[in-house]
């Protein structure tokens, strides 16, 4: 018996001819020769050795099984006979040559994947020193670059946070306007050129490198990753080397302090909305989402910040819904949101405040300045 092309093969294992060409395919395996079959075409052939290869690389799968039988049935018989002298030996590249392994690149996504379910089930905490109050400033949609962004408050804020000591960060998304790809042509109209923009933006991850708990990313961060596959926020934070949790879309974790501890979940945008309640998405998570958190967090909105403690549970929960660093939102203004003015001894409209006590109280304050002298006095 001589060599067998995959029609032949398949005809007799009784399997189909496209199973067995795709098993071929996917394994590389490479004919032995070529053969003119009765219409003119010219067919692969594959010798016993290759069958036999070809065998031994399938997992274990009904076509594996009808070639293990076959093989065994002809274990004697010669698959070697030369081929027949007037067809010609080809070598050099061939159009199947460098296809890759489709099993070998699924077995890679499975381990990746299973490397990535053993990452997320565990538990995310943060484990702050010491037996005292401190201050949690959570900074939201900073929109640097934008033409009314509030850079004064955003100077005071992170004078205020690096001048004190007990003051940790979160920061929750949309910090540079990043108007690239269709939205280049907003760029234009900024005063702030892209290049300065970006250099704000990373001066303040830089300034905060030491005081930084946790960092998710916006809709406007979402921008680069979408038109280049870059997570510039990621790059800057793994090459400075800042070890605090990131994800560019959500995260969930524990703070402990002292004896106490609290769930905290942090996200730019919660989903639903409400113009009677500011706070409504992230308080309909809890009721009908995810109700394992005390301290649910979201921004996008660009409306005032507002820090609400409602009771579900039976337990006190904080819904923190960040403002914007804007003198003046126009998108705010087109969602008919209250103007972005700062409250009575507020720092600014686009942080809110939590004094973290290891006693397990939270308490909110107006200003991280005024937190600060609270918690080191």
């Amino acid at each position: 018996m001589g060599p067998m092309s995959i029609r032949e093969m398949a005809e007799a294992i009784g399997g189909a001819e496209s199973d067995l060409s795709r098993h071929i395919r996917l394994h590389g395996l490479e004919p032995t020769g070529h053969r003119t079959a009765n219409n003119g075409a010219l067919c692969r052939m594959f010798d016993k050795a290759a069958w036999v290869r070809l065998c031994d690389s399938l997992p274990d799968c009904p076509m594996k099984f009808k070639l293990r039988a076959f093989l065994g049935q002809h274990e004697g018989q010669a698959w070697d006979e030369p081929l027949p002298a007037h067809h010609p030996t080809i070598s050099g590249p061939k159009a199947h040559d460098g296809h890759p392994n489709g099993m070998a690149l699924l077995e890679a996504w499975a381990r990746k994947q299973q490397e990535e379910e053993k990452t997320e089930k565990t538990r995310a905490t943060i484990d702050i020193p010491g037996n005292r109050p401190v201050v949690i400033a959570i900074l939201g949609d900073l929109h640097i670059g934008n033409n009314e962004a509030d850079y004064l408050s955003m100077w005071r804020d992170v004078k205020a946070i690096t001048g004190n000591a007990n003051v940790y960060v979160l920061t929750d998304g949309d910090k540079f306007d990043n108007w690239i790809g269709k939205f280049a042509d907003l760029q234009r109209g900024q005063a702030c050129p892209f290049v300065e923009e970006l250099a704000i933006a990373e001066a303040i991850v830089d300034a905060l490198s030491d005081r930084l708990l946790a960092v998710v990313s916006g809709n406007h961060e979402y921008r680069t990753q979408r038109a280049a596959g870059v997570d510039l926020v990621r790059d800057w934070l793994r090459h400075k080397g800042i070890r605090c949790l990131y994800d560019p879309d959500e995260l969930g974790f524990d703070v402990r302090l002292g004896g106490a501890s609290w769930r905290f979940k942090l996200r730019h945008k919660w989903a639903g909305t409400s113009i009677y309640n500011q706070t409504h998405a992230i308080e309909r998570d809890a009721r009908f989402g995810d109700p394992s958190w005390d301290v649910g967090i979201g921004g996008h909105l660009h409306g005032q910040t507002v820090v609400r403690p409602f009771a579900h549970g039976g337990r006190i929960k904080y819904a923190v819904q960040l403002g914007s660093y804007h003198r003046k939102s126009r998108y705010g203004t087109q969602l008919g949101l209250p103007a972005l003015t700062p409250l009575a001894g507020q720092a600014s409209p686009g942080a809110a405040v939590l004094i973290l006590h290891p006693d397990g109280q939270i308490e909110t304050s107006p200003s991280i300045e005024i937190a600060a002298r609270r918690v080191n006095a």
